[in-house]
């Protein structure tokens, strides 16, 4: 009998919620033995973060600003799934950040870059708070009835 070999699987497969937008990944490895066939695997979780931004008295404009400079670079990084600015409907000075990150690994790497920290220096003096994030996992949920697709 012949040894052993793992090789990366050629159907590699990506699961996704909506369409456009990864919940997990999978990676597919096929242990290749003249006797046996074995698949593992390799399930990826992805990392969602949200961040609720109230600006000082009169700074809602240049905070703005900076939210939008800073998306898209964002939007470039190699572990940048997804990234949305909001802008609430009931509060017009409140703003919110979605991103979708493959790992936390990139989620760190993207708090050190250039274009975030020269936002987290701007948001220091344009904020009534200082910029404090959640990290969450997907649980449950999906698109509803009212999506087009």
């Amino acid at each position: 009998m012949g040894s052993a070999t793992w090789r990366r699987s050629t159907r590699a497969s990506t699961r996704h919620q909506t369409g456009h937008c990864n919940q997990s990944r999978s990676r597919r490895f096929d242990l290749v033995h003249p006797a046996v066939m074995l698949v593992v695997q390799e399930v990826v979780v992805s990392i969602h973060y949200f961040v609720r931004f109230e600006p000082r008295p009169g700074k809602a404009v240049e905070f703005r600003e900076e939210l939008l400079r800073v998306v898209e670079p964002t939007r470039t990084e190699t572990g940048c799934v997804a990234i949305n600015d909001f802008e609430s409907l009931r509060e017009p000075t409140v703003f919110a950040i979605h991103s979708e990150w493959v790992d936390e690994a990139a989620l760190e790497l993207h708090a050190q870059l250039p274009h975030t920290v020269r936002f987290l220096e701007a948001a220091k003096e344009l904020l009534t708070h200082p910029v404090e994030g959640l990290r969450t996992r997907h649980i449950a949920g999906g698109a509803g009835s009212g999506a087009s697709g």
